[in-house]
């Protein structure tokens, strides 16, 4: 876990909106210090990361964290993970559950207490544990050295959760029910064995009688053989004789079959003597048929559009007659006024004008009278134009007239002669139909009684090479039933015979489980001491007291190094006879209590224990920093300079965040901020 920053707003003595950018903080070296004057909220930082992963700290409510001045509190913190962002955003209130949120990249993934369970999955650690590896209050190792061991043992056994042995007592006395439930078990199937008769003596008389059955079953075995040979010998003579039946019969329908064929052919060629010449005569009539009626439907058809041209020709010349004579009547009618129609015939050929032919003066204007001589001459006209068609159509007339004789004097020379052709043709093709399925069943016939008369010879042959039908019945009947005796019998044998041997094979394996029950009931009355020596030594604590020096002895091998290399070389961590010892190589490589130490070496020393159980607790856990709020007042300066030095080396495996209020620090470590203390006019900030 690496944190990348936090906001917090309204959180403790912090009023307006404040930010820790933890990634500017780690630019360079990476240590880090969190200054200011006492009382001025630098633990604060640390609390608003907890209440950001963990719901809150143990004792505490949520609303003593928000200002007085207001009625709910912000946090926002982010921090990376195997490479993804996560961003907690939390709201306190004081009445009420507040809201928090959990995001991913981004993405929102989780919501109210659910975001707890998936901080603490995604760190790997209890609020409890973070606080011990991550967030270090101040002192919380520094009485660990001069503490009684059984406080000792109490803080260690908190830490390292050794209160997981005090239920040891339980394992115990349940392993050793099942030692004890075990054995009865075993005890009880031993007992079932001898009851069912899986015992040595039943073994050796079934074994006994293993040979003498095997004697029974070869001589039964021998007498089967024979008699199947004999059974077998019998049968190919049944089949045998079931084979010359079969043939007999076939033969005989064979030979009926033949005689069947032959009738037909008789009879299809008495029909037709030759079909394929008589087709061939019917194909030619057919060719010659057929082209004489595609002639006459060309006659028909050209006699029929000469015929309806001649009508249609004589209906228009009557109609044009009539017309013609109504006109010609109609001009005799009209010359009733010829002055009129002479002065109207004058006029119609003069214009406004011209001379009157008349009265020799001027025409002025055309007079309407004499109308009737133009429209005369008009009809005149139209008159003669029919007349002169009337005189085309008569000519047409006969035109047409001469070609329909034409076409029907062909009719009655080249069609009428030949009868009704259509109906010869459908006689002809029908004829011819008749043939070709006769010529089929023809040569169908002539096949099949091919084939008969081949298979008749055929089944003849064979009936002549079987020979001799030797099967006797009564023999069969007998063998069979001797056949089916020996059998019986034979299963009957197999059947003890593989009873026996799966017997003897169940009893063997009991034998050998009895022997494994017995070698475990051996080893379950060991286990069953060991176990109640074991529940003697959990009934009282003795066994996690001597979990947590086992512990301390561990860490304080990993304690003493970190302390010689921050001492200088200077100093070593001994833990012997529950007791933390220095050994001071600055006085002889003497050992000495550590309430000797000086405060800077008290320090030293309690960082080094700390830092052992971190490193131990962490182990696989992917925590990357260690923040420590540790006051730092009563170091002189030459502990100052140790300590930072000694936090230096530290940063080398993890970011190193401090909290204190001791000014010298900040000259020592470039990268800090400071907090300045919270007055009427604004809270705590963040410089």
């Amino acid at each position: 876990m690496k944190p990348l920053y936090l906001k917090l707003e309204n959180i403790n003595s912090f009023r307006e909106e404040q930010t820790v950018d933890f990634e500017s903080l780690t630019k360079g070296e990476r240590i880090f210090c969190i200054s200011g004057d006492t009382g001025s909220g630098k633990s604060t930082i640390f609390t608003a990361m907890l209440l950001s992963l963990y719901h809150r700290p143990q004792g505490s409510k949520l609303e003593d964290f928000i200002n007085l001045s207001a009625d709910k509190g912000k946090i926002e913190f982010a921090f990376e993970e195997n490479g993804e962002k996560y961003v907690v955003r939390r709201v306190l209130v004081r009445s009420g559950n507040g809201r928090i949120t959990l995001h991913k990249n981004g993405e929102s993934i989780a919501e109210g207490n659910e975001v707890f369970a998936k901080t603490e999955e995604i760190i790997g650690l209890e609020m409890d544990q973070f606080t011990q590896v991550a967030l270090l209050e101040q002192g919380k190792f520094g009485r660990f050295l001069e503490s009684q061991p059984a406080d000792r043992a109490r803080t260690l056994g908190k830490i390292l959760s050794l209160e997981r042995f005090n239920g040891l007592i339980k394992i115990v006395n349940s392993r050793l029910s099942k030692v004890l439930e075990r054995a009865n078990l075993l005890t009880d199937r031993i007992n079932r064995m001898e009851e069912e008769g899986k015992t040595k003596a039943r073994l050796k008389e079934l074994k006994g009688g293993l040979k003498p059955l095997a004697k029974q079953i070869d001589g039964l075995k021998k007498a089967q053989t024979e008699t199947n040979e004999r059974l077998a010998n019998n049968e190919s003579k049944r089949k045998l004789h079931d084979e010359i039946i079969r043939l007999n019969k076939e033969y005989t329908l064979a030979l009926s079959t033949l005689e069947s064929t032959e009738q037909r052919l008789a009879e299809l060629k008495n029909k037709s003597a030759n079909p394929d010449a008589e087709i061939a005569e019917i194909i030619s009539q057919e060719s010659e048929l057929k082209n004489a009626l595609k002639i006459a439907r060309q006659i028909n058809d050209e006699l029929f559009l000469k015929k309806s041209e001649l009508e249609l020709s004589r209906k228009k010349y009557i109609a044009e007659k009539t017309k013609a004579d109504a006109l010609e009547k109609e001009l005799a009618d009209s010359l009733n006024n010829d002055v009129d129609n002479a002065v109207a015939l004058i006029l119609s050929v003069k214009k406004e004008g011209d001379e009157c032919p008349v009265c020799g003066g001027s025409i002025k204007s055309r007079s309407t009278r004499g109308g009737g001589a133009i429209d005369r001459a008009e009809k005149e006209r139209r008159l003669a134009t029919l007349k002169a068609n009337l005189q085309n159509m008569i000519s047409e007339g006969k035109r047409l007239g001469g070609e329909v004789e034409k076409l029907e004097n062909r009719k009655a020379e080249e069609i009428t002669p030949l009868g009704d052709i259509a109906k010869r043709l459908d006689g002809v093709t029908r004829r011819r139909t008749e043939l070709e399925t006769l010529r089929a069943e023809l040569s169908r016939v002539i096949t099949a009684n091919s084939e008969n008369r081949a298979k008749t010879e055929t089944l003849r042959l064979e009936l002549a090479s079987k020979g001799k039908d030797e099967y006797d019945e009564s023999e069969g009947k007998l063998l069979t039933e001797k056949a089916r005796s020996l059998t019986a019998e034979l299963e009957s044998a197999l059947r003890k015979q593989s009873t026996d041997e799966r017997e003897i094979t169940l009893i063997e394996t009991a034998l050998i489980e009895t022997a494994e029950f017995e070698k475990e009931l051996k080893t379950l009355s060991a286990q069953e001491k060991n176990l109640n020596r074991l529940a003697t030594l959990f009934k009282s604590d003795g066994f996690s007291k001597f979990v947590a020096e086992e512990y301390i002895k561990e860490f304080t091998v990993t304690a003493s190094n970190v302390l010689n290399r921050l001492s200088g070389g200077n100093y070593t961590l001994v833990y012997e006879n529950n007791e933390f010892k220095i050994r001071d190589f600055l006085n002889e490589n003497k050992e000495r209590k550590v309430k000797t130490l000086s405060g800077g070496e008290t320090f030293l020393a309690s960082l080094s224990i700390a830092v052992a159980i971190i490193r131990y607790i962490s182990a696989g856990k992917s925590i990357e920093f260690f923040f420590l709020d540790e006051g730092f007042g009563t170091l002189h300066e030459e502990a100052v300079e140790t300590v930072v030095n000694a936090l230096r080396e530290l940063s080398k495996d993890v970011t190193v965040g401090l909290i204190s209020h001791v000014d010298d620090l900040t000259s020592r470590i470039p990268n800090h901020i400071r907090v300045i203390h919270a007055n009427d006019s604004h809270g705590s900030l963040i410089d």
